[in-house]
């Protein structure tokens, strides 16, 4: 810490040395002593002592009052005097130049050393004030703000600063009551200013307020005003000091903000309305397309399958039929080429069916499908471990197209991008909702920085999913893999599509309840199908569908398929081997079933995929109530999931239909060989007696 610098202005040398002595005692620095008040002066001026030491009575024109005035005035040097005059006359004099201790000689140490203590503190209290001061001002003239300073006791206003420009008054216009400053304020704005101070001084909160004066030129401008109450220490109002500022731009420019900002919400409810508008029709429309390409995939594959499968089978069946005979070699040759490429077109028909609308999502629903497809993507070398409590959904057609096509997107991408073997997908249905959820363990992907393809193939999933009234979330990070989750809320269009397949279901069992009491013809609505009845007819009839002479030793077949060229195919294959009686045609399961219970089969060729009733329902009803007759299936699929099916209702095997000409007359003989009637008599040699077949 510095020393303290004093200077000693006495005319008695004696006396000044002995203040030297006794200053440097306390640790003072004396910087000098000066005899009379024009040295004093410029010494001070010149050395700017913390201090000066004045005796009043000194040589010379300038005494030390005179001197000390001059010090402060021109050095701002705190002064203590050092005097034996205590005169009324001199202690006037010396108050004029504000002197910060007036010590009377003689005096002792500590006397002195107190009043220099003193005198420096005090000294540097009032400058650090006068600096804060001046900090104020400077602030008060950039902000351009007034300073109201109200006695609250005396209703005495004080103004300073750039209040009375703020009112456009001359400083000597206020009146400097609460009263004239109110008369100030617009006459709207009154109450407002009167609520807030009284706010203020009764709860004791800071006071805030915005309000408009009124201007001598009546003008109108915004002043924002707040401050604070101090109070006594009764807690009672005595005084509040506050600041004021003109905010008249900042209130024009608030209102044109809230004027745009209300056009602007204006035109963006507007724009946003017409987003809405375009994004639901384009969100029907997208729904639309999807339903649409949905059912023509769906043509396209019952097409496929209906007829270019059923005539490649055919041909295949007419190609095994041909090598039966006796074939030159260049014959049998041309039939083998022809078989391999009828093996190849049946293949890829099997492909392209699959791939356009897979059979067993048709036939068995969305979670048979989703088995389907985990075997599937072995193809591509990716294992699918599937989880689902559920085997049948309420869901509608598009509904299940939906969430199948969806789930074969996600794993195909997997495929391309995810660099992994393995994936999972579970399936959840609860409270009327289905969570799907697709899963991989692989590198993950940024969804922004996918692929273009990918992402319109997300895109579209999202779209298609939110057009069903459902969601879909996708969550991906970097070396964390990838989960893809379907929500979608399982009612509505999907309970009707369920109901409505329960009535249909009603109206098979009642088509079938009247073909088995005999109320005539049920007509196919597959083209080229003949009617059926429950009775043979006489060999002279023209209807192809039963036959009345049968062997005693003959095995009876029942054939249902609803293409009438594959009944005739497979009528040539069975009637080219002895021992073999076709008893009856159907072309539906409905009419399959009928015929059972009428005719009494011993077998039932079965084909799978049918109008009206499909065979694994048709069989599940033969078993029921006929358990001694032999199934049979056939089909076009290869899927797995297909045979099961068919085997869990009852049938004996499921076969091909192009491995029938090789394997269906064996395959009947076998199982009518091995297979025992209900009252344990084997089939194989029973005769035609008709209590043998009875039906229940």
């Amino acid at each position: 810490m510095a020393s303290v610098r004093i200077l000693i202005v006495e005319d008695e040398a004696i006396v000044a040395a002995d203040l030297t002595a006794k200053l440097k005692h306390f640790g003072y620095d004396v910087i000098g002593i000066a005899s009379h008040g024009e040295q004093a002066v410029t010494i001070a001026c010149a050395q700017r002592p913390n201090l000066v030491l004045m005796d009043i009575s000194l040589g010379g024109d300038m005494d030390g009052i005179k001197a000390a005035d001059r010090i402060r005035q021109e050095c701002s040097i705190p002064i203590v005097f050092l005097t034996a005059h205590s005169d009324s006359e001199t202690l006037t004099r010396a108050k004029v130049t504000a002197p910060f201790g007036y010590l009377l000689k003689p005096f002792n140490e500590r006397e002195l050393q107190t009043h220099i203590e003193m005198a420096l503190y005090r000294h540097q209290i009032e400058e650090t004030l006068r600096e804060n001061e001046g900090r104020l001002r400077l602030a008060i003239d950039a902000t351009h703000m007034g300073l109201c300073d109200w006695d609250i006791v005396h209703d005495r206003a004080t103004w300073a600063g750039h209040c009375s420009d703020l009112f456009g008054l001359q400083p000597e216009a206020f009146k400097g009551t609460f009263e004239d400053l109110l008369a100030l304020v617009h006459e709207d704005d009154r109450e407002t200013v009167s609520t807030a101070m009284r706010r203020a001084v009764n709860d004791q909160a800071p006071y805030a307020c915005e309000f408009r004066i009124v201007r001598p030129d009546r003008s109108i401008h915004w002043l924002e005003w707040w401050g604070e109450v101090y109070r006594d220490e009764q807690r009672q109002p005595v005084r509040m000091v506050g600041l004021l500022q003109d905010i008249t731009r900042r209130r024009q420019a608030e209102e044109e903000l809230r004027r745009l900002t209300g056009e602007l919400e204006r035109r963006v409810a507007n724009r946003t309305e017409e987003l809405v508008r375009s994004e639901s029709r384009l969100r029907a429309l997208s729904k639309e397309l999807n339903l649409i390409e949905q059912r023509e995939r769906r043509k396209l594959a019952t097409d496929l399958h209906d007829y270019l499968a059923q005539m490649l089978v055919l041909g295949r069946i007419k190609l095994d039929q041909a090598k039966q005979g006796q074939l030159p070699a260049p014959s049998a040759g041309f039939i083998a080429e022809a078989e391999t490429v009828i093996n190849q077109a049946l293949a890829y028909t099997r492909s392209l069916v699959g791939q356009l609308c897979p059979p067993v999502l048709k036939e068995f629903g969305l979670v048979v499908a989703l088995k389907w497809l985990s075997e599937q993507m072995q193809q591509h070398r990716l294992n699918v471990v599937l989880h689902a409590k559920e085997d049948r959904l309420p869901l509608a057609d598009d509904q299940e197209v939906l969430l199948f096509q969806s789930v074969r997107e996600l794993l195909m991408n997997a495929v391309k991008h995810a660099r992994t073997e393995s994936a999972t997908i579970s399936l959840h249905w609860s409270d009327g909702i289905l969570r799907l959820v697709v899963q991989d363990a692989g590198c993950g992907f940024d969804v922004m920085a996918a692929p273009l393809s990918a992402q319109f193939g997300l895109f579209s999933i999202k779209e298609r999913m939110q057009a069903l009234g459902g969601q879909f979330v996708l969550l991906s990070e970097h070396g964390q893999g990838t989960t893809a989750t379907l929500v979608l809320p399982v009612g509505g269009g999907a309970f009707e599509a369920a109901s409505s397949a329960k009535d249909q279901h009603s109206k098979v069992k009642e088509t079938t309840a009247g073909l088995m009491q005999g109320e005539g013809a049920v007509s196919s609505e597959t083209e080229g199908a003949s009617p059926v009845t429950s009775h043979p007819l006489s060999p002279s009839s023209d209807h192809p569908s039963l036959i009345v002479d049968r062997p005693s030793h003959s095995i009876r077949v029942l054939l249902v398929d609803d293409h009438v060229m594959i009944r005739k195919g497979l009528k040539a294959i069975l009637l080219d081997y002895p021992g073999f009686e076709i008893i009856g045609e159907a072309a539906n399961g409905a009419e399959g079933v009928a015929l059972t219970r009428s005719l009494k089969p011993e077998v039932v060729i079965m084909d799978i995929s049918m109008p009206v009733m499909d065979g694994i329902e048709a069989t599940r009803s033969i078993k029921r109530d006929c358990p001694g007759v032999i199934v049979i299936g056939l089909t076009v699929h290869s899927a797995a999931q297909v045979k099961m099916a068919m085997k869990e209702a009852g049938a004996s095997t499921v076969l091909t239909k192009e491995a029938a000409v090789d394997e269906l007359p064996r395959t009947i003989q076998t199982f009518c060989a091995t297979h025992k009637a209900p009252n344990g008599i084997n089939i194989g040699t029973m005769t035609n007696s008709p209590s043998v077949h009875e039906c229940r």
